[in-house]
């Protein structure tokens, strides 16, 4: 894709956007997260987060909160090609079309984890760069979202019913 063809994509209104990025065929990786190697497929695979586990934050997600919000995201912004992986966090919950490195097709919780299945997209300059290291390791997928958590006496944060899944992005520091 050229650059003239990115800022075509940068500038136009996200219903051509989504038409557009869903024509760009996807890749065969193989998904790499923190916690090791899933089979190849045509999208990009990965673990986001393993339930009922502590992560490097000390919050645990159970799993029937997980399974809740990979059904609603399925339901509600997969269905509609609205679920996007960014190459950063969102500010402010939006998440910048400019920062898009792929789209999410499908999330649920397999064998204890949410996992997830992306799209490549090699729309944004920094993209292939990304992928690659997404693909060595290098980089991971993290989750953010807005709830509460409870603390538990061992100091470790049991996310709470109230969670809602707001985005999905690379990062090189996982949780």
């Amino acid at each position: 894709m050229s650059k003239a063809d990115t800022t075509d994509i940068i500038n136009m209104n996200r219903r051509n956007f989504i038409q557009k990025i869903s024509m760009i065929v996807p890749m065969t990786v193989i998904g790499v997260s923190t916690i090791g190697f899933l089979p190849r497929s045509e999208d990009l695979m990965v673990i986001v987060q393993v339930v009922d586990t502590p992560n490097k934050n000390n919050h645990i997600y159970p799993k029937h909160l997980l399974e809740r919000e990979a059904k609603r995201w399925t339901n509600e912004l997969i269905a509609e090609g609205r679920a996007f992986l960014g190459s950063k966090p969102p500010v402010d919950g939006t998440l910048n079309l400019c920062n898009i490195l792929g789209q999410i097709t499908k999330m649920e919780v397999s064998n204890n984890a949410l996992v997830i299945s992306i799209k490549k997209l090699e729309i944004i300059p920094h993209s292939t760069m990304m992928w690659k290291c997404l693909e060595r390791g290098e980089l991971q997928v993290r989750m953010g979202g807005i709830g509460s958590f409870t603390k538990r006496i061992d100091g470790k944060l049991i996310i709470n019913d109230d969670y809602e899944l707001t985005s999905i992005f690379v990062t090189s520091d996982p949780a």
